[in-house]
């Protein structure tokens, strides 16, 4: 349960973040103390009574809400998942992605 509430916690301190909000200011909008959003971010609590606000402010559904496995999995983890789609590519998206990494990487 823990680990739940903590990657929820996560995933709502990206979003929200990545909407631009401060955390006063995502408070106030979903009408909680700025305090309690502290304890929704960090996983010391779950938003029972505010989420769907949470929902509408973000202008998010849950189930994009609830797309968190790129926090769950470690960096080992994702590198091995990357390895395995990599080794599956067809050629014109081996080619794509090779051209972005050379591109990254310079």
């Amino acid at each position: 349960m823990d680990t739940i509430k903590k990657t929820f916690g996560k995933r709502l301190a990206e979003l929200r973040k990545k909407r631009g909000f401060s955390q006063e200011l995502f408070s106030e909008l979903i009408g909680i103390s700025q305090r309690n959003l502290s304890k929704h971010e960090t996983g010391k609590s779950f938003p029972r009574r505010c989420f769907a606000e949470i929902l509408k402010v973000l202008n998010i559904p849950a189930k994009d809400f609830f797309d968190w496995e790129h926090l769950i999995l470690t960096d080992e983890e994702k590198r091995e998942f990357l390895k395995k789609v990599i080794d599956e590519l067809p050629s014109e998206f081996l080619n794509l992605c090779f051209r972005i990494a050379n591109i990254w990487k310079n």
